[in-house]
């Protein structure tokens, strides 16, 4: 990605951070309380935080995982008897439906897993040659989780080089770590 403002590499070895974002501003007591990233890892959160580090800001980096859609599940639908799991399985054989995967209820309360993709079009190529056989299926994101890292900024921005407190800009969004700038006005 491109360093956000003020921000450079160290050396030539080192990783410029991902863009920046200041998500979910809350005011306290008079300061500024946001966050900056995601970054995918410590290191580069890091090195975004450094510029930032001055009297009278509070920075810290913060681990949070977030679920990223990384493409489409196909499944069967819900299959709410043991009898009517094995039922489909049989059907799934016969026609001769060899790449599934029985879930335990834990992951999904009697269904089949039936394929995961990472386009569109293949998953809906499945889904078509499924219903070709007279299989009813569903299809749906597929999410992996990932753990990224924000930077916690709070206090007087008004102390930040004003390139850096440029970036500082309000964007719609989740707090990825709910209450943290309340924990560390307390401390």
């Amino acid at each position: 990605g491109t360093a956000a403002p003020g921000l450079a590499a160290k050396s030539e070895t080192e990783r410029k951070p991902d863009p920046v974002n200041l998500v979910d501003i809350e005011p306290v007591a008079g300061s500024l309380c946001g966050w900056l990233g995601p970054y995918k890892n410590a290191r580069t959160a890091r090195i975004a935080a450094r510029p930032l580090r001055v009297d009278g800001v509070e920075v810290r980096v913060v681990q949070r995982p977030t679920q990223k859609m990384v493409g489409f599940k196909i499944v069967s639908p819900p299959l709410y008897s043991p009898a009517e799991l094995s039922t489909y399985l049989r059907r799934l054989r016969k026609a001769g439906v060899e790449d599934f995967i029985p879930l335990s209820k834990k992951q999904g309360a009697r269904r089949v897993a039936l394929g995961v993709y990472h386009g569109r079009a293949p998953a809906e190529q499945r889904v078509e040659k499924l219903e070709a056989k007279g299989f009813e299926v569903e299809i749906g994101p597929w999410y992996e989780e990932r753990k990224v890292h924000w930077v916690l900024v709070q206090g007087d921005t008004s102390l930040l080089d004003p390139t850096l407190a440029q970036g500082l800009v309000s964007t719609d969004g989740e707090n990825p770590a709910p209450g943290q700038c309340d924990r560390m006005a307390s401390r």
